[in-house]
């Protein structure tokens, strides 16, 4: 009577139970042990007839640890968690509803892509669950976006964040964190509607003339707000954020989210329970709306219904356009071969995995069993009907709503990527005139005229650095989307240098040593570095990104994880995270142009000629010399740092420790001899050596 799997119903602070948590990594990789409170998590997969359940884990001091410190989603992810939620696969499920189209991939799916778009999202992973030594299949994990997660992701306390969901039942959204009095500030705007430019503007906190206003709050992501909807609509999403099942009148499974202070801009809205999607019989599904949810009820308001108000405004549409564009050609996420890999991925992941799955769940719900055969015929569905398909359908439809226009985008003979100094690339628009841009700007102003910084394009564009190009064709008034075009310049790095390696610090109280490991990397040279695509490989694995430059004298600063480094040097900017750790026994690491070609490279050891002090004592290694960048893999051309805990994003200070040569050297002697050691100072100044120490064993 008191057991929450027998009453799966059952909800609440009052229907959680404590228990112990352990993770093992078959590899060897380390895990945890913790103890926490366990809930059933879910909605409609909490009935009876329901055989494997989902769980939501909590930790609390009155379990032992309030918090659970783990990199649990990656190294580009948080650390710290007070809850996290054990999802499994419901709906087109095997175990619930005996479905063989089941492919338990569909709600990461659409996860993913949004953290592929550039977005905060739910991260997770997949894990094979055990309760009590009995198997009971596989499971998958998922970041919660609550209050905790806001501060975590964009900054400011978590008692600031207003966080909108949806309450199942009454299918009504209620402020999980927070309150909903600036949701409601924003439900009074979009019910004024956004025709104008002026009221536009003025919900993203900004005055007509684009400049910001401070007494305007910015209530919507408006960046967010388009890449999510595109989700939902190429996903053919019937459950999120309005539901087919409830007459399109009510909202369901979406998360909303905003810092009440302003301090991280507007609503920002994460892809959630997504498994209403990619549905072998939903090809031509249309979820472009517009729908009646929340038109008449705060309660019944949802992202998709400020999406419909939006989209009365021309500037709105036309940004939609240019975020379609981005992600439904060239290469974007939503294209057919994109899309692909972006479930490959996770498909080869579970690949065996199903296997298990099988064994457990595979004849829950029917006399004959589902197997991995079951299973790959599923995902040959979505990869051999639905993905070559879907984005045509989508354009089509949102062509239909206005959403995407009839002029055509400019085309380029080479899109994007690493170029030779000089390179031609042509660029036409199959109509009208065509505009384009190499600063970074858009051709466009805001309300339709041309930039005066630019004029027709005509001839190809030589490539003499790297850029982005933006263009965009003109039809009489009529703008293309935009398109947005990187290109990075091949080009020497010889003054790029390794100037700094944390690569076996300490433990620090609850911190892993591992975790606080970290690279810096300096331009010794005069002039500005394009890193674009250079990529860190060997020990660790890191690429930059797109636009990434780095001034002469200037640093960049790579760590293995976020947390614990902006909580050991919160006065040093971080400027990316990379995967995989430093062996504490040495490493190599080499840094490679975005062609593939070796810029420099070290391989030290925890050994002798190596400085020993780099090795667990708290020291970090750095060139005696940083800016003549000598030869990397000679061990006589570094030195220990000069302070405990390094120098990160700046030089070493210089440890100006005299030159003391051992110029004699007496050992295993006969009475009355005694051992001794003669110490010489080849300088011209007198050296003090108080506190100096004489071992034969560096540990």
């Amino acid at each position: 009577s008191t057991g929450i799997y027998a009453n799966p119903g059952q909800d609440g602070r009052a229907w959680e139970r404590p228990c112990s948590l352990e993770l093992i990594h078959p590899n060897g990789t380390k895990g945890f042990q913790i103890d926490a409170g366990i809930r059933i998590r879910g909605g409609f997969s909490r009935s009876t007839e329901n055989p494997k359940h989902a769980f939501r884990f909590f930790f609390r001091s009155d379990y032992g640890t309030s918090k659970l410190r783990y990199p649990l989603f990656g190294k580009q992810a948080t650390d710290t968690f007070d809850a996290f939620d054990l999802r499994t696969f419901q709906n087109y499920s095997w175990s619930f509803q005996g479905d063989s189209s089941g492919i338990f991939m569909r709600d990461v799916f659409s996860r993913d892509a949004q953290l592929a778009m550039g977005h905060q999202g739910e991260r997770g992973d997949y894990y094979h669950l055990y309760i009590n030594g009995l198997y009971w299949g596989l499971f998958n994990t998922a970041e919660r976006p609550e209050a905790s997660y806001g501060a975590t992701y964009f900054g400011g306390s978590k008692t600031n964040f207003d966080v909108i969901k949806v309450e199942a039942g009454p299918y009504t959204i209620n402020a999980t964190d927070g309150t909903l009095v600036e949701w409601t500030k924003l439900y009074n705007l979009a019910k004024a509607g956004f025709t104008s430019d002026a009221a536009y503007l003025k919900v993203q906190g900004l005055n007509p003339d684009r400049t910001p206003n401070p007494t305007y709050p910015n209530f919507v992501d408006i960046d967010n707000l388009i890449d999510y909807m595109l989700i939902i609509i190429y996903g053919g999403n019937i459950d999120a954020p309005i539901s087919a099942f409830l007459g399109n009148t009510s909202p369901n499974n979406f998360y909303g989210m905003r810092d009440r202070t302003g301090a991280s801009g507007g609503f920002r809205f994460f892809c959630h329970d997504a498994e209403h999607t990619l549905l072998p019989n939903s090809i031509n599904e249309d979820r472009t709306g517009p729908w009646p949810a929340g038109e008449s009820d705060i309660y019944k308001s949802n992202p998709q219904w400020v999406w419909q108000k939006l989209s009365a405004n021309p500037e709105f549409r036309l940004r939609v356009a240019d975020h379609v564009h981005k992600h439904f050609f060239n290469g974007g996420i939503l294209t057919p071969t994109s899309a692909t890999a972006l479930l490959m991925k996770r498909k080869n992941q579970i690949d065996r995995a199903v296997v298990g799955e099988s064994a457990r769940w595979g004849d829950a719900k029917t006399g004959t069993p589902y197997t991995r055969a079951t299973w790959q015929n599923a995902v040959n569905n979505v990869v051999q009907n639905y993905f070559p398909r879907r984005s045509d359908i989508v354009l089509t439809q949102l062509k239909a709503k206005n959403l995407y226009p009839a002029t055509v985008a400019p085309i380029f003979s080479v899109f994007g990527g690493n170029v030779l100094p000089g390179s031609s690339v042509s660029i036409t628009a199959p109509a009208g005139i065509l505009y384009v841009t190499q600063d970074g700007s858009d051709p466009r102003l805001f309300g339709g005229a041309v930039s005066p910084s630019v004029r027709p394009q005509s001839g190809p564009l030589i490539l003499n650095e790297s850029l982005t190009a933006k263009a965009r064709s003109l039809v009489g008034t009529n703008w293309s989307a935009l398109v947005e075009a990187p290109f990075t310049l091949i080009q020497t790095f010889t003054n790029l240098s390794i100037t700094e390696i944390m690569y076996h610090p300490p433990d620090s109280g609850e911190t892993n040593g591992s975790d606080l490991e970290f690279i810096e990397i300096k331009n010794v040279g005069t002039k500005e570095l394009d890193l674009s695509g250079v990529t860190i490989t060997n020990g660790i694995d890191y690429r930059f990104p797109i636009g990434t430059r780095l001034a002469p004298g200037k640093f960049t600063v790579l760590a293995s994880d976020r947390t614990a480094f902006t909580n050991r040097y919160p006065q040093v900017v971080l400027n990316g995270v990379y995967d995989g750790n430093l062996a504490n026994t040495g490493d190599t690491i080499e840094i490679r142009h975005a062609v593939g070609t070796l810029i420099t490279k070290v391989t030290f050891i925890d050994e002798t000629p190596w400085p020993g002090a780099a090795d667990g004592r708290g020291f970090s290694l750095v060139p005696i010399n940083p800016n003549l960048n000598p030869d990397a893999n000679n061990a006589i051309n570094w030195r220990t740092s000069s302070a405990i805990g390094g120098s990160p994003g700046k030089d070493d200070a210089d440890p100006n420790v005299p030159r003391i040569l051992i110029t004699e050297l007496l050992a295993h002697t006969d009475p009355p001899q005694l051992d001794t050691v003669e110490f010489f100072n080849p300088g011209t100044n007198s050296a003090n050596i108080s506190g100096w120490f004489l071992t034969d064993d560096r540990q």
